[in-house]
């Protein structure tokens, strides 16, 4: 496996602020050099990052090159830059291109869950696009089952597929449901989604709004877009949120 090995000190001027202090982000010719943050996870995002080095699964924005300083101590990775790509602003895109990208995204989490990797960390500053192309970033931030660590195979899983099916309604309804939930309140908002939905979305909206026991029977990220009746949710998307939003 490659490596990059740099002098800390030597990168200068970064991208972004640091990101809820968990990264820093430079552009290097046409690579970005991701630099995370020295805690208690950056051993775990370090077999992450490997992981996605050696299988680089399709539609992501796949680590390069392992970074690491002078004493071989690891500190991120490299990456391409997205030129042309901008962030997901799910606000401003029609409702058919929100459900192509939907698709998409699902496509993503059934690639990452086979090779173990459980990404819950799902908004739309997570993804990029350039017209139809979405691609996933910040991929290290998944979660990955460690030896010993099974037990919590089903816990990883819940997260992973109810922050999924929060995005999905945000996708399917063109706003940050996350929003409508502070504003209105989590039972307000399920009941409010499952009368308007006419059962069209009754088990994202039901599994979303879930507290952690088990995870329904035979329900897989796999499975998301084929609970979703993409005719009736059109109706929801067009109508029933206006009432929502301002009831």
């Amino acid at each position: 496996m490659e490596k990059i090995v740099v002098n800390e000190s030597t990168l200068n001027n970064p991208l972004n602020k640091q990101v809820n202090n968990e990264s820093k982000l430079y552009l290097v010719g046409s690579n970005i050099y991701k630099i995370l943050r020295k805690d208690l996870r950056l051993i775990d995002r370090q077999l992450v990052v490997q992981k996605l080095i050696l299988t680089k699964p399709d539609e992501v924005c796949n680590p390069e090159k392992v970074i690491v300083n002078e004493k071989n101590e690891f500190l991120g990775y490299s990456m391409p830059f997205l030129e042309g790509y901008e962030n997901l602003d799910i606000t401003n895109i029609s409702y058919e291109l929100r459900i192509e990208y939907l698709k998409k995204i699902n496509r993503i989490f059934r690639r990452l869950l086979r090779l173990g990797l459980y990404f819950h960390d799902t908004h739309s500053g997570n993804f990029m696009i350039n017209g139809d192309s979405l691609v996933l970033v910040d991929s290290d931030s998944a979660s990955q089952l460690c030896k010993g660590d099974y037990k919590y195979e089903e816990f990883y899983l819940y997260c992973c597929c109810k922050n999924l099916c929060i995005f999905s309604l945000s996708l399917i309804l063109g706003t940050d449901i996350n929003i409508l939930n502070h504003r209105f309140g989590k039972k307000e908002m399920k009941k409010q989604l499952l009368e308007f939905n006419d059962g069209a979305l009754s088990e994202i909206v039901r599994f979303a709004y879930s507290n952690y026991k088990t995870l329904p029977n035979e329900f897989y990220v796999d499975d998301l877009v084929d609970l979703i009746n993409i005719d009736k949710v059109r109706g929801v998307a067009l109508t029933g949120l206006s009432v929502i939003k301002y009831k």
